[in-house]
């Protein structure tokens, strides 16, 4: 606490923290500016981490940015981080919650997990800007197994991909979605990506479950993929509360430039959805079971090369 740390080539955590068990006080670091410069092990606690208005730039690294076992909160802070890259986990921990927060993350190669990590990630009142984000699991920005959800939040993105699924956000797991409709929750939320990919589906997004914009804004631009260049989703995608879902310039390898939706799409009264410049071999633009519109869907300058056009529609009578 209140505290001023710099670290420069120590391959080792420099903070290895183990809770009383007798205490259920999560490990605190407050206050406190931490620098630390081609480290290979950074922070690491057996339960709860807690981050409390902490000034935190790592560069030239491969670290484990934060880990816990249990709960982790990131609260007032600021994170920097450049120009890292072999086996790190970045954040991770079972629950992670981002509040009222700043990562600037840049030149960030991982083998492994991407940026944050764990079962639900939570961002409220934060901003996230990536740049050069890359990960061999998927989701290079956020993975999670049970559910991502924004508020009041910001996330730029340029450059980023994934070697699996979900180019910047995944949620996917082995066992049975149980959990919400929505595995991505976005609420009064702006997000704006560009040039993001996966090798496998959804170049930006990968959900096991429902996808929700709620007064958000989605915007999505030069993406790649196997199938779902913006999007990929085994449930329903839903825009209500004026929100706004765009993809342009979307490329899919295989089908679905835009999005493939497993469930329905509902675009409801006063929101909006948009698809421009889109191709792939099969259906340039949307895959999805039902499109239901009361508020307004725009297509454009989307193709196919063997079938299919701006959308396949598998019932026909809900548009």
């Amino acid at each position: 606490r209140n505290s001023s740390v710099t670290a420069i080539s120590v391959h080792a955590n420099i903070f290895r923290a183990r809770n009383n068990a007798d205490s259920p006080e999560p490990t605190t670091i407050s206050t406190s500016s931490i620098s630390v410069r081609n480290v290979s092990g950074l922070l690491f606690a057996t339960e709860s981490l807690v981050l409390q208005d902490v000034a935190l730039n790592v560069s030239e690294s491969s670290p484990s940015i934060a880990t816990a076992s249990g709960e982790m909160r990131v609260a007032g802070s600021t994170i920097r981080v450049a120009d890292t890259s072999g086996s790190t986990l970045g954040i991770r921990a079972p629950v992670v919650h981002i509040e009222n927060s700043t990562l600037l993350v840049s030149n960030f190669t991982s083998s492994g997990f991407g940026l944050l990590s764990g079962d639900r990630i939570t961002m409220q009142g934060s901003m996230m800007v990536l740049e050069g984000i890359h990960s061999a699991n998927a989701g290079s920005g956020i993975h999670a197994t049970d559910g991502i959800k924004m508020v009041d939040s910001v996330v730029q993105a340029n450059d980023c991909g994934s070697q699996s699924s979900g180019g910047l956000f995944a949620v996917r797991r082995d066992r049975p979605w149980t959990s919400p409709a929505f595995a991505f929750d976005a609420i009064n939320s702006t997000i704006v990506t560009s040039g993001t990919s996966a090798a496998g589906q959804g170049g930006v997004l990968d959900a096991i479950a429902g996808v929700h914009l709620h007064r958000s804004v989605f915007m999505m631009s030069s993406t790649r993929s196997e199938n779902g260049g913006c999007i990929y989703t085994d449930g329903d995608v839903k825009l209500d509360g004026n929100s706004e879902l765009k993809c342009s310039n979307g490329t899919a390898v295989i089908m679905a430039a835009a999005a493939l939706v497993r469930g329905s799409v509902n675009i409801e009264s006063g929101s909006f959805a948009e698809i421009s410049n889109c191709s792939a071999r099969q259906v340039g633009g949307l895959i999805a079971s039902t499109l239901n519109v009361e508020g307004q869907f725009w297509a454009a300058g989307v193709h196919s090369d063997e079938a299919g056009g701006a959308a396949d529609i598998e019932d026909r009578k809900s548009v």
